[in-house]
C-alpha cells in the first residue's frame, strides 16, 4: 500500500448516501446491501483509501488482480461496474474520476465512520440485569407450585431484545423482531419453556434497563 494511503481509525466509511466496510467489501446505500463483484470492490477500496489522490493503473491492477497479468481493458471493465453501482457519469463524475494514461481519483469527500461499541460496564449491567430478571421470574413463577417434582420442571429461558449498535434507527424494529423470531423458534422444544419477551420487560425497565436509559450510556 502506498505511503500516501490514508490511515483511517475506522474500517467504514461514508461517502454520499454510501457507506463502504473496507476490509469486507460491503457497499451499503442508504443501508440498503448494494452487491459489488469482488474485484470491483478492491478497487473501490483502493479508492476511497486515498480520496483525492491519483492511483495509478498498476496500484489499481493490483489491487483488483493481485499477482495476476491483466490488460487495461479489464480494469476498465471494473470501473464501468462501479459506475453503474454508484450511478456516476464517466463526463461529470460525482465519485470516480479517469486521467486518461495515468489512473484514477476519487473526488467525492470520504469520512471514516466509528461503529459503536458496548463499554464492559455496559455489557455487565446487561449481563447482570438479565440474570436478575430471570432468577425474579423463576422465583415467582414456581412459588406457587410448591408440590410440582424437581425433575419435571424444565429449564426456563427468555430472549430479551437485541441492541441496535448501528446508526440507523430504521433498523430499530429488528430489536423485538429477531427476539420473536428466536423466542417463536425455541418454544417449540418440548425440553425447555420460552417466557415471553413482553412478560419480563416491566422487570428489565425496573433495573432502569430502558430503551431509553440503554441508549444514554
Amino acid at each position: 500500500m502506498s505511503d500516501a494511503t490514508v490511515s483511517f481509525g475506522s474500517k467504514l466509511v461514508r461517502f454520499g448516501p454510501f457507506e463502504y466496510e473496507l476490509e469486507t467489501g460491503i457497499l451499503r446505500r442508504n443501508g440498503a446491501d448494494v452487491a459489488v463483484p469482488r474485484r470491483a470492490a478492491h478497487i473501490l477500496a483502493r479508492l476511497l483509501e486515498r480520496p483525492g489522490e491519483l492511483v495509478s493503473k498498476e496500484d489499481l491492477l493490483e489491487a483488483g488482480w493481485p499477482g495476476v497479468a491483466v490488460s487495461d481493458q479489464s480494469l476498465n471493465e471494473a470501473v464501468k461496474v462501479l459506475r453503474r453501482i454508484l450511478e456516476d457519469d464517466s463526463r461529470e463524475p460525482t465519485y470516480i474520476q479517469t486521467v486518461y494514461g495515468r489512473g484514477l481519483r476519487f473526488l467525492a469527500p470520504v469520512r471514516p465512520v466509528k461503529a459503536p461499541r458496548t463499554s464492559q460496564s455496559r455489557r455487565l449491567k446487561i449481563a447482570g440485569a438479565v440474570g436478575a430478571a430471570l432468577g425474579l421470574f423463576l422465583f415467582y413463577h414456581f412459588r406457587g407450585e410448591p408440590n410440582v417434582a424437581p425433575e419435571t420442571l424444565k429449564p426456563t429461558i427468555a430472549i430479551l431484545p437485541f441492541e441496535n449498535e448501528g446508526d440507523d434507527p430504521s433498523l430499530d424494529w429488528l430489536r423485538l423482531g429477531i427476539a420473536g423470531l428466536l423466542a417463536t423458534d425455541l418454544s417449540q422444544s418440548t425440553e425447555i419453556a420460552v417466557t415471553p419477551t413482553a412478560r419480563l420487560m416491566p422487570i428489565v425497565r425496573g433495573l432502569n434497563l430502558s430503551d431509553d436509559a440503554a441508549r444514554s450510556e
